[in-house]
């Protein structure tokens, strides 16, 4: 499943000037999805299916960033503020999510365990934690965390 349609990034880069090529669109559609899975599959689960409307939004101003910068640069006078704008405000809306600061509702969150548990423990007795002639690795005892 697509992220966005063609006319939807056409449709975001209105008043640019610039009107994609099929495969424009299809890089910067590859580029984008790819981009916001990678940002957010620590905390969701991708592919999105179906899209949320956030990640539909920052996967259009990702595409359209990928898009207006191959033809234009940022200090560019006439559209440099709005490629910078998308790529910025993509970047706040993937934070957000990837911290959890903003979240996604429905069936795209990862269960998180009710409970975390350690990777590991510094008690007296575990080997990790001792030295092969069965002395302490610290001098005194090793206390439980």
């Amino acid at each position: 499943m697509s992220y966005f349609s063609d006319a939807d990034l056409t449709e975001r880069l209105r008043g640019t000037g610039i009107t994609p090529a099929s495969a424009e669109i299809v890089a910067a559609r590859a580029f984008a999805e790819g981009y916001v899975d990678a940002a957010l599959n620590g905390r969701y689960r991708v592919p999105f299916d179906p899209v949320p409307d956030a990640v539909r939004f920052v996967a259009l101003d990702i595409a359209a960033y990928e898009v207006l910068s191959k033809h234009f640069t940022s200090e560019d006078p006439n559209v440099g503020d709005l490629v910078r704008q998308f790529w910025s405000r993509a970047q706040d809306t993937l934070g957000g999510l990837a911290a959890g600061r903003l979240r996604l509702g429905g069936d795209a969150v990862v269960d998180e365990p009710a409970e975390k548990q350690p990777l590991a423990s510094r008690k007296a007795d575990d080997s990790v934690f001792r030295l092969p002639d069965g002395g302490s690795a610290e001098s005194g005892t090793m206390e439980d965390w």
